[in-house]
């Protein structure tokens, strides 16, 4: 890994940022006919969960060529009133070829209040399998750095609840949606080996690397459907980019610059059944992005699925244990 510069640590600075501008301290009202809290309960709940990050490299002449990084995984959390620990470990790389298998590694913070939701993370992608080849071919040599800063900021707040869906913290009593506000900050930074991608007749770009931050502004909405203590929860938002793209090869650089109002749409969605002590849910995201240049396109999906398995113990429970 190669020494960072400002331009390779935007993600440092944006997280820093967000983290001043994080109310701490802010006290929300909920309307309890709509949203019962399990704050003072004791949470225990395991994961399993998949983690599919892929990018496509697209031109006239060479079409779609697809690389992926994607993992089975399992995970522990344990939470009460403000804290919280969560452990996960990989289980086994899908769609690994033989000759090799991709790995990633990477941090996340995540605050689920009232008012909105925060995601930060950074992650570091070694390998990826490069798909619809006979066999599947193992690249050693591709690496992605990917840091986010993304959120919500939910109007809706007294009576509308994230975290009932996304954390299993809360539980939505009632039927209820909410507007919401956006914002995303990301980069992207990916290292090969003279990756060789036709981009014209009788010519083909040796690219080394490709790099981009995007900030954006936009909005959406999310609606959950209560039936007893079963649910389902739908979040759609979509809005505009500044884009700052560049692919380096040994023979140019090119960098283009665009704002554009973006016709990706970021969606996440969550069902289950959330009991006052048991509990079992699936949900995730689907983030595409898409950055266009002269000679070549660039498509990268990032996926999440999750299975969560929890139970919740009130302070009594315990004392009856250790009777």
């Amino acid at each position: 890994m190669g020494k960072m510069t400002i331009d390779h640590g935007l993600y440092f600075w944006l997280f820093l940022l967000l983290i001043c501008v994080y109310p701490a301290n802010a006290q929300s009202t909920k309307d309890t006919a709509y949203i019962e809290s399990f704050s003072s309960k004791l949470i225990i709940s395991s994961r399993l969960f998949v983690k599919d990050y892929q990018i496509n490299f697209q031109s006239d002449v060479a079409g779609k060529l697809r690389f992926q990084n994607a993992n089975l995984n399992a995970g522990l959390r344990i939470k009460y009133k403000k804290l919280g620990l969560s452990l996960s470990f990989p289980l086994t790389a899908l769609h690994a070829p033989t000759d090799g298998e991709p790995k990633h590694l990477g941090v996340a913070l995540n605050f689920y209040e009232p008012r909105f939701f925060l995601r930060a993370g950074l992650r570091r992608f070694n390998g990826f399998t490069q798909l619809a080849t006979e066999p599947n071919r193992f690249r050693e040599d591709m690496h992605m750095w990917h840091g986010i800063a993304r959120g919500f900021y939910v109007f809706n707040y007294p009576r509308y609840s994230l975290r009932s869906t996304f954390k299993l913290s809360e539980r939505q009593k009632k039927s209820q949606g909410s507007w919401l506000l956006s914002g995303l900050l990301s980069t992207q930074i990916l290292k090969a080996d003279s990756l060789v991608i036709p981009t014209i007749v009788d010519r083909s770009l040796v690219l080394d690397g490709y790099k981009n931050f995007k900030a954006g502004i936009g909005g959406g909405y999310a609606h959950t459907f209560t039936h007893g203590r079963w649910f389902f929860t739908a979040v759609v938002t979509g809005g505009g980019e500044f884009r700052h793209i560049r692919f380096i090869s040994k023979e140019s650089i090119e960098d283009r610059t665009q704002w554009r109002v973006s016709p990706r749409i970021n969606a996440q969605a969550g069902c289950g059944y959330n009991g006052q002590r048991f509990f079992v849910a699936v949900n995730g995201f689907y983030l595409p992005g898409a950055d266009f240049a002269d000679a070549l396109n660039v498509r990268v999906e990032d996926t999440q699925i999750n299975l969560m398995v929890g139970w919740r113990f009130q302070q009594t429970d315990a004392l009856d244990v250790e009777e």
